[in-house]
Formats: structure tokens, sequence, C-alpha cells
């Protein structure tokens, strides 16, 4: 609502206080009407800060209580380090991204959670091969039984390749968040596998 919308109305408010009578006329612009104008400024104020800080409680929209919303979340950690490039909108994803992680984990929870951060991913469980498995399913052995791969676009490494020279890193860049989030959040006996490109 507009700052001057709230002013009058409490502007009315208060002039519903005021006693009736013939020693009370109602003159708009008249000296009683400016003070009460002035009286109805700082409620009005008040009020507009209240509906302002109600919507910063909501973390996917907050600026004021990020760190309130970080520090209550223990942000950043290993999976979102200090020094990484933090923009507003990146923090808003860690702590919705975080908050998100109260749930049971399952495929779609974990596709869902990489779509807040940004990633579009698909899940695959492998499951061993065995004879009432269909012909066109992977070959997996009791080993992978527990585990389950992670594919999608947005790895950020550089690799050493055949081109690289001898003083460059086997990698550098920023590591994938989501390995981190998702080593943290996954079923403790299951193995996760990273295929991104």
């Amino acid at each position: 609502m507009p700052a001057d919308q709230l002013v009058d109305q409490y502007q009315d408010a208060l002039w519903q206080l005021l006693p009736q009578g013939l020693a009370w006329t109602r003159l708009a612009g008249g000296p009683r009407d400016q003070f009460l104008r002035g009286l109805a400024v700082e409620p009005a104020r008040v009020d507009d800060r209240i509906r302002e800080f109600l919507q910063q409680m909501l973390p996917s929209l907050t600026h004021e209580l990020l760190s309130e919303w970080e520090e209550f979340l223990g942000l950043p950690d290993a999976c979102e380090p200090a020094d990484a490039e933090f923009t507003l909108e990146r923090r808003r994803a860690a702590i919705v991204a975080r908050l998100r992680t109260i749930v049971s984990p399952s495929p779609g929870y974990f596709i869902d959670l990489a779509a807040s951060l940004g990633y579009e991913i698909t899940i695959e469980e492998c499951h061993p091969f065995t004879t009432e498995s269909t012909c066109d399913l992977p070959i997996y052995d009791d080993a992978w039984a527990y585990v389950w791969i992670v594919a999608g676009r947005g790895d950020q490494q550089q690799w050493f390749t055949t081109l690289s020279t001898v003083d460059e890193r086997l990698s550098s860049g920023e590591p994938n968040p989501l390995e981190c989030l998702f080593g943290k959040l996954k079923p403790s006996h299951t193995i996760v596998l990273f295929e991104f490109t």
C-alpha cells in the first residue's frame, strides 16, 4: 500500500477519535487537520515497516535477515564455502536448499533440490541384473546394489588433457556444489557417482 494512503487512513482514524461538536470543526487543511496528519505519519511508517518485515521472514525473498538465516542453518559450510562468489540470489538459493534437506531423501527429492540450485539432473539407481531383468537394462553385479548415478549439466571443472602444459593442475575450477551437498544428504549406505557434462 502506498505510504500516503496509509497516512490518510491513520489520519481518518485519528479524526474519528476526536469528540463531536461545534468546537471540533473538521476543516480540511486547517491547523487541526495538519496536526492530525503529523501524528498519523509515524504509525503509518511503523505499519509499513511491519508489512515489509513480514516479507523478510521468507528466505526466498529476504535481504535484511540473510545473515540470520545463514547463521541458523550453519552457512556457509564446506558445500557453500565463504570464499565462493556469493550473489544475493545464490545465498537465498543455498538457504532454501538447506531448508529442504529436512525432507526424507528420495530420487525425486534430490532432483528437486538440484533444480532449486539451478541444475537439471537425472538419477539412475543401479540394480543388480537378474534373470528377471529385461534385456535393455544395464548389467550391474551385486556390488552396484547401493550405487546411484547423478547425470546432468553444470560441472565447472577444467581437466588436465593432452593439450595441457606440465605446470597446469590436474583439475581446476569451482567444484560442483551438488557433489558436496548430495554427499552430506545421501543415505549413508549408498554411493553416489556424478556424470556432469
